[in-house]
């Protein structure tokens, strides 16, 4: 048997806005488990998500690499069947073979939606809005005589804005079903077995369908007001987007009250979340794995959630690209505070840290061990257009021709685009070099799988004879 190492269990909602968690300034509830994670270990107060949608988000943090290489740069699109061939491997493919057990369980997003990408067991409950995948789930729902709903299918869902009471009772609650699991699971382990985990909750992504007992703990006069000017083609962009099936409801008319209504079912979810890592803390205490598992929490995206007149993601501001990253395990230092910028990608490489093996960390993937970077730049891509962060600045560039250069220490509600301001040229033309530098380094590596061997000055070479056949795809490191 191999030697026991280090596990790792990593928690994962769905569109979860950093600010959400008390221990990140939210003051409508309480998530006592998050913050004592955060009290534990390692707070990465400034973490960013590089692309700012369910999967592409997904995509990179599984595979280390950023979304112009993985090719996945929008929710219709998912990684190359033969990406193994060209070093693009999935951090639980590396894991298995340095004697991890790796599980999935809950939603990961893949495509097909039971697809292992490397992961030897998964016990899958997708989106809320998948009615019709008979996943884990949703056979758990049939054995009690229930089973999922769409949005549409609770009362009021197009007058509420998509702000409903679920009608799946509490302790069915798929968040709750995601933590029994996981916990189930590593019950069953042999103790000697090192596991690496991702539970991968489907919550707080809309619909925002919150049982009522979780309403009742949010403190109505905390929740904080919309904020950020609205951006004309954003807003009919993404009304456009929310109007299609998958969600179906209409924001273009939407008032402050519908939108703080909004966040009142929101952070309900988020409070179910933090009780079901609340369980899974619970367990990991009376079980005896604390000591030997490190724990991350994170996200994939934000939710605007009616700041900027927006509902949802996909555009490279604060509410979207920000995301809660929490590590608490041994090396990292309990109580810490990170408020330079990290990448969540850099899950990949710090997740072969923990383990003892080896990486090769890059600008968009590094690792992280709770020390500040401040000179650190993230890059974005979605296929919307681009982003490049670095200290206090951003600079956005969408495919419409629209760009966005916020400061925001002076400027945190990017309100005041600085992209014209001539006093900023030099930090415009510095974030812009590099954005372009990033770019084409991205696209080069995407497309080393084309290479072809050049042809060598023996007569012999396969190269210089008639039917040749071309190695495709041509493997590479990445």
């Amino acid at each position: 048997m191999l030697e026991k190492k280090q596990n790792i269990l990593v928690l994962f909602p769905d569109q979860l806005r950093a600010d959400a968690l008390s221990c990140n300034g939210c003051k409508a509830i309480s998530t006592p488990h998050l913050d004592r994670l955060a009290a534990e270990g390692v707070n990465y107060k400034r973490a960013l998500s590089p692309t700012p949608l369910c999967v592409p988000a997904r995509a990179s943090m599984l595979t280390g690499q950023n979304a112009l290489v993985t090719g996945v740069l929008n929710n219709g699109s998912w990684l190359r069947t033969d990406r193994e061939v060209l070093g693009m491997k999935s951090w639980p493919e590396i894991l298995n073979k340095a004697g991890y057990r790796t599980a999935a369980i809950g939603k990961m997003h893949f495509y097909p939606w039971d697809s292992p990408e490397g992961f030897q067991d998964r016990i899958i409950s997708e989106d809320k809005r998948h009615t019709h995948i008979q996943d884990d789930y949703q056979n758990y729902l049939k054995s009690k005589g229930m089973h999922k709903y769409h949005g549409m299918d609770h009362k009021d869902y197009l007058v509420q804005k998509g702000a409903v009471v679920s009608r799946i009772p509490l302790e069915d609650q798929v968040d709750t079903w995601v933590a029994d699991q996981t916990i189930s699971y590593l019950a069953a382990l042999d103790q000697d077995q090192s596991f690496a985990v991702i539970a991968g909750f489907p919550g707080p992504h809309c619909p925002y369908d919150p049982p009522a007992e979780h309403l009742d703990q949010v403190d109505l006069s905390q929740i904080k007001a919309p904020v950020g000017n609205p951006v004309d083609w954003m807003k009919s962009d993404a009304d456009r987007i929310n109007r299609m099936p998958w969600n179906g409801v209409d924001y273009s008319d939407a008032s402050q009250e519908d939108y703080l209504r909004i966040r009142h079912h929101y952070l309900a979810l988020v409070k179910q979340i933090d009780d079901a890592v609340g369980l899974i803390l619970n367990y990991l205490d009376q079980s005896g794995l604390a000591e030997t598992t490190t724990v991350l929490f994170t996200s994939d995206h934000g939710d605007f959630l009616g700041d900027h007149d927006l509902i949802g993601k996909r555009y490279f501001l604060d509410q979207a690209v920000s995301v809660p990253l929490l590590i608490r395990g041994a090396g990292f230092t309990p109580g810490t505070q990170v408020d330079s910028l990290v990448n969540l990608t850099d899950v990949y490489n710090t997740i072969f840290s923990i383990a003892g093996i080896e990486s090769s960390p890059s600008e968009d993937c590094q690792i992280l061990d709770g020390s500040e970077n401040p000179e650190r730049y993230i890059f974005g891509a979605l296929d919307t257009g681009f982003f490049a962060a670095w200290k206090n600045w951003r600079l956005s560039r969408y495919y419409n021709g629209e760009a966005y250069l916020f400061n925001l220490e002076a400027d945190p509600l990017e309100n005041n685009n600085l992209i014209l301001d001539k006093t900023c040229s030099e930090i415009l033309n510095q974030l812009d070099r590099r954005l372009s530098v990033w770019i084409l380094e991205s696209s080069r590596t995407a497309h080393l799988d084309k290479k072809v061997v050049p042809a060598t000055d023996n007569a012999e070479d396969p190269f210089n004879q008639a039917g040749w056949t071309r190695p495709y795809p041509f493997p590479h490191q990445g």
